[in-house]
């Protein structure tokens, strides 16, 4: 479900007249092969996945091409230029190398050892994306900028979901978070906009600083059991948000009020059976005295 059939990373990009000519950067401890998608193919050898090497071609048409990447590679980015995996050059330079990056429209990860830092920052126009069961981190700024990401099902190897992993993704609707996740990080899926629904799973212990911060479509959300602590600003400007679903019996540490900033005062919060007297006297919730408290 998870992972291409052959094991290849695919890259399906549409490139316009004038910018024929990518690089293609990732962390490789030994060879890949890289098909073009025009017939052409490349040799890439490294010798640490942790640094970055990289492979290039000069295209004689625009038009739409499926690059294939075959090989054990890791996913780096830059905090200065972004993603790697679609290049102008070898630079660092930010501006030149964006308008290759909005140049992925789908990838299709095969083996690969992780989704490292930056990994996938600035693809604007990357919708669609599957990550392989073998990824068991989504690093910081991994999917920073990716405005145009409408969904993600993250698998049930990834434990953690790190800071900033997610921000900005301002078309990003759907998350299916497995239960093998134990920590959602601070801004984790700040200002994701669009944000309609998020399975939050039993795994999850604590949800950080900023987490859901200007989730502003975010509708309905739970909290189950097994989340322990909520940080600050967690859910700060989630405009939208009409139900919050407490499933512990014994109510989690919130470290200040401000989690539930500007969360509408006709909001709902649900607390288990037996439980409303201990909720509605914890510090840090949702104010009693401006939101209705029901067991459920």
């Amino acid at each position: 479900m998870y992972i291409t059939d052959d094991g290849k990373t695919r890259l399906y990009v549409h490139l316009e007249k004038g910018r024929l000519h990518p690089y293609i950067g990732f962390g490789i401890n030994g060879t890949a092969t890289i098909d073009w998608g025009d017939g052409t193919t490349s040799t890439v050898s490294g010798s640490s996945a942790t640094t970055i090497v990289y492979g290039n071609h000069e295209y004689a048409h625009e038009g739409d091409y499926i690059v294939a990447i075959n090989g054990n590679i890791n996913i780096i980015g830059n905090t200065t230029s972004g993603s790697k995996i679609f290049d102008k050059d070898t630079s660092s330079s930010a501006n030149p190398q964006y308008v290759y990056l909005n140049c992925v429209k789908k990838i299709e990860l095969g083996n690969i050892y992780g989704i490292s830092n930056n990994a996938f920052r600035g693809c604007c126009s990357l919708a669609s994306i599957t990550i392989p069961n073998s990824v068991t981190s989504i690093g910081s700024y991994a999917f920073y900028y990716c405005y145009s990401l409408t969904s993600i099902i993250i698998p049930d190897s990834v434990t953690s979901i790190n800071t900033y992993a997610f921000q900005d993704c301002y078309s990003l609707a759907l998350v299916m978070i497995p239960n093998s996740v134990t920590s959602i990080s601070g801004y984790a899926f700040y200002y994701c906009y669009s944000l309609a629904s998020i399975a939050i799973s039993n795994g999850v212990t604590s949800i950080g600083n900023n987490a859901f911060q200007n989730c502003r479509s975010l509708a309905s959300v739970t909290i189950p059991s097994s989340v322990t602590s909520i940080g600050n600003y967690a859910f700060n400007a989630c405009y939208g948000l009409g139900e919050i679903h407490f499933k512990r019996t014994t109510p989690p540490s919130v470290n200040n009020s401000n989690a539930w900033t500007n969360v509408p005062s006709d909001c709902k919060v649900y607390v288990p059976r037996g439980t409303l007297s201990t909720y509605t006297s914890t510090r840090n919730l949702p104010s009693s005295s401006t939101y209705d408290y029901i067991e459920e």
